[in-house]
């Protein structure tokens, strides 16, 4: 691995791994996805925002600590287009309709697309094999990156 960023990626899911608190009746499973990640990062180092986002979703999912984005948490309309907000602290989403019209403290949420809510579902769901095929664009990305590390860090 020649890339800095992809080897800082890498570092922190070691960090990850070495910090928290695994039951060894599942430990096999955060070894597959050690290692698929790992592999993934070699061979495709360029996409270490999308390698970072996946890994701390999924991480997160065994662990116990994420949900599956179906409805908004007010008007429960299917999540099936536009823009969210989700929180990391409580793990809720709004539509964007909803949002507007809520008293909600806004330091607690981000704003993220369909795009991104479908990324998260995925990266819950998917096989090993095919946990880092859903191709995002660098700002859905970005937003990834922001939110997973945020609710990771909450």
């Amino acid at each position: 691995m020649t890339s800095l960023e992809a080897m800082t990626v890498a570092t922190h899911f070691s960090n990850l791994l070495s910090t928290s608190y695994i039951d060894s009746t599942n430990s096999s499973e955060f070894y597959k996805l050690v290692v698929y990640s790992l592999y993934y990062l070699s061979q495709f180092p360029q996409r270490y925002l999308n390698a970072y986002s996946a890994f701390n979703w999924r991480f997160l999912d065994m662990l116990g600590f994420v949900v599956k984005y179906e409805n908004c948490i007010s008007c429960h309309k299917i999540i099936d287009a536009g823009d969210f907000y989700l929180s990391y602290k409580t793990g809720e989403i709004y539509c964007s309709e909803c949002f507007k019209k809520s008293n909600i403290n806004t330091f607690d949420y981000v704003k993220l697309s369909f795009e991104a809510v479908l990324a998260l579902n995925h990266y819950s769901e998917a096989n090993y094999n095919q946990l880092f095929s859903f191709k995002n664009s660098i700002e859905t990305l970005n937003g990834l990156v922001d939110f997973t590390t945020k609710y990771l860090s909450h």
